[in-house]
This record gives C-alpha cells, structure tokens and sequence, in this order.
C-alpha cells in the first residue's frame, strides 16, 4: 500500500508528502468551508460534495488519507470560493477548495536481510560527482546483530574505489556495550574516519544519518540523529573542519543502497531504511535536524532523488522528485534474498510542511 503521507492539491496529484523543507512544518490539517457556487458533485474520488445548490455555501473540504483534497464541484456559475486554511482559492464556481493537507504515516520501509545478493541500485540522472556540493540523508534501523554492525557492509556508496572517487557509509563490528561506531568515506586517509556514536545510540533501533560535502569550505559534515559529529574519536582524529577534501572525486555510479558492493560486494547490510534523500546542494546540519522528520513534496530546491519505499511490493521504488529514471532497483542474481518489505515504525510525529 502506497504511503497515507501523500498530499494533493487542486490541480492533482503529486508524488510525496507535499510541502517544502525548510519552513516550520504543520500537521494535517481540513480545509474550512468555500462560500457561494452553484450545485455540482464534488471532483472525481474527492470524497467530498461541492458547494450546495443556489448558491449555498460550500461544504468543507475534507483532505482525506491517500485522496485529493476534497472541494467545490465543477460548477459553471456563481462566484470563486474561497480558499479552505491552507489551501488556493478555487477558480470560478464551486464551492471553496479544502486546504491541500496529508496524514503522515510512514507507511513502508525497505528490509536488508544481510545475506545473500540483496543489492539495491538507483541510476540517479543529476548524482552530485567529482567535487560538486551533496548531502545523503536517511533513517535506518539497525537490529542490534552482527550482521547489522559489520565492517564494510554499508548504507549506502557511489563511486569508485580507485583513487579516492568514492562517497559511502559503513558500518563498524560492534562488541560489548558500546559505544558503537560508524564510518563515513571518501577512500582517501582525508575523509576516511570511523566516527564514535553518541551514547544515546543504541545498538538497536532507529537512527537518523547524513553525509555531506560542503563544496564552497571543502569540507565533509556527518550527522547523527541532526547533531554534527566533529571529532572522531580514533586514531586519524580529522576534525570535521579540517576536512580539505582536495583530493575527493567521485565517480559517476548508480547509488548502491543498503550495501557497498564496490568495496566489499554482497552480502550486504542487515536492517532497514527509510526516507532516502539525495541532495546536489550542501544542507547544514540546523537543516538536516530541522526536516528530518518532515514530510517533503518532492520538488525542493537541490533535491535530486527522494524514496519513501512504500510501494510494499515488487522490485523496485519510486523517486518521489517525479524522474521515472531514478527508480531504486533490486538487481541482485537470486531473487530469493531480494529485500524485503516491512512497516516502518520511525519513533515520532512526522508532519508534512506547508
């Protein structure tokens, strides 16, 4: 089943949660009622009546889960109403649009078995390369296992491996108690480094991550749960701020989701992920924490791929920008160890932006 997160407006339907990133998010919301408009039934499946015969006033716009915002009808006279909170006034006759809202359910997430060919590749048109501005930023589950916490089985990777051309994140064998670690790299010393995890990070459960590049400052930022990770904690001990990234060049690749295969090759990663966003533009960690838990609509300036995996079935999911060609797909040989599909239960309210 699709995800209940999908917002609509008047003029129809658009793939993701609908809003833009940065403003203060709200959540859903029903439109007020429109005034004036002659009779006419509410829009095909708007699950909503149009305004009231003779002019009456409209009834409210109800923006019901996985169904436009319900409106006035096509009506040929009376006056335009006006807009339902949130919404665009209608065009000439009818009665007033509901404001354009959605409910904010997670839905579906992607789960990475760890064994077996369970790779993931998304051929990305406009994936940030050579030293161009980026950020990747997703949620991911980790399930507190060994296969889950596993040197070189990663989140994500794109590139090449030869001559520091890659941008990738792996995970680190944890033992014991903790604290876990997590590495972020670029295949060269000056953005390679193993980033000790905050203690409230739990060998189990759902944490939120970004990688970035900075292309203006040369500069790599890691963020975990929204908070930027500065100091390491190991022996290299690189300082986000003295990052140069001189060298760094990636590749041309399709992005490899819930392995890298480049360096280690299947089997994969264990867990699950969600909410995937691909950026051409640097986003500040205040940024990243402040929409971590929105709801986009797909058309945010800078974001170039965007994946909720709520189709709950099938081999591949959609790039919520609208480009068909970015479509995640399973590619490993034996479909029997595919990924599978699960409920994802991110803890929190997610809102969608206005």
């Amino acid at each position: 089943m699709k995800r209940l997160g999908i917002c609509f407006g008047l003029s129809g339907l658009l793939l993701g949660a609908a809003c833009s990133s940065d403003p203060t998010p709200t959540p859903a919301t029903t439109g007020a009622a429109g005034s004036g408009g002659s009779s006419g039934a509410g829009t095909t499946a708007g699950n909503s009546a149009g305004g009231s015969a003779s002019g009456g006033p409209g009834t409210a716009g109800m923006a019901t889960a996985g169904m436009p915002s319900g409106g006035g009808g096509a009506a040929a006279a009376g006056a335009g109403g006006t807009a339902g909170a949130g919404g665009t006034a209608a065009g000439a006759g009818g009665g007033g649009a509901g404001g354009a809202s959605c409910k904010a359910d997670l839905g579906s997430a992607l789960q990475f078995r760890g064994t077996g060919d369970d790779r993931v590749h998304a051929d990305i048109t406009k994936l940030p390369i050579n030293q161009e501005a980026r950020t990747i930023e997703l949620w991911a589950y980790f399930d507190g296992t060994d296969l889950s916490w596993h040197d070189e089985h990663g989140l994500f990777e794109y590139g090449d491996k030869s001559g520091c051309a890659e941008f990738g994140l792996n995970t680190v064998n944890w033992s014991g108690n903790g604290p876990g670690q997590i590495h972020p790299y670029g295949n060269c010393d000056e953005v390679d480094n193993f980033f000790i995890l905050p203690a409230d990070v739990m060998k189990t459960g759902w944490v939120h991550i970004s990688q970035s590049y900075d292309a203006q400052a040369k500069q790599f930022h890691f963020t975990v749960n929204g908070s930027d990770m500065i100091k390491d904690g190991t022996s290299r001990n690189h300082a986000i701020g003295n990052w140069p990234g001189n060298n760094f060049k990636t590749k041309k690749s399709p992005l490899r989701i819930g392995t890298t295969d480049d360096f280690s090759g299947p089997p994969g990663w264990q867990g699950k992920i969600d909410e995937l966003r691909v950026w051409n533009v640097y986003r500040t960690p205040e940024q990243i924490k402040a929409n971590m838990r929105v709801l986009l609509k797909g058309n945010e300036p800078g974001l170039v791929a965007y994946y909720h995996f709520d189709e709950g079935t099938g081999d591949s999911s959609a790039d919520a920008t609208g480009d068909a060609a970015n479509a995640a797909k399973m590619i490993g040989a034996d479909k029997a160890t595919w990924p599978m599909w699960a409920k994802s239960d991110i803890p929190g309210t997610f809102t969608c932006a206005p």
